[in-house]
């Protein structure tokens, strides 16, 4: 992929979806999912940034599907049994 392509593909996502700042509170608070809940750092941040974003829902193929975490739920998009609808319907 080119670099120009790169940067509209990004761009792009970022047009569509909400970003959220990487705070020192969600840092802090990875460091927790990392201690409490054996997460690697990176998968902690995910879950510290959905949590302290009140973010319900998170798609990640890296959680165990169905599994819900001090309120963030998190649902693997390529499991065979997933359905959108159901989940956003």
């Amino acid at each position: 992929m080119s670099t120009m392509l790169w940067n509209t593909t990004v761009s792009n996502y970022v047009s569509a979806w909400t970003v959220f700042d990487m705070t020192a509170a969600i840092v802090l608070e990875a460091t927790r999912g990392v201690r409490d809940h054996q997460f690697s750092f990176w998968d902690a941040q995910i879950w510290a940034s959905a949590r302290m974003n009140q973010i319900p829902l998170v798609l990640s193929e890296d959680f165990q599907d169905g599994a819900n975490i001090e309120g963030v739920r998190f649902r693997n998009p390529f499991a065979p049994e997933f359905d959108i609808q159901k989940v956003v319907g």
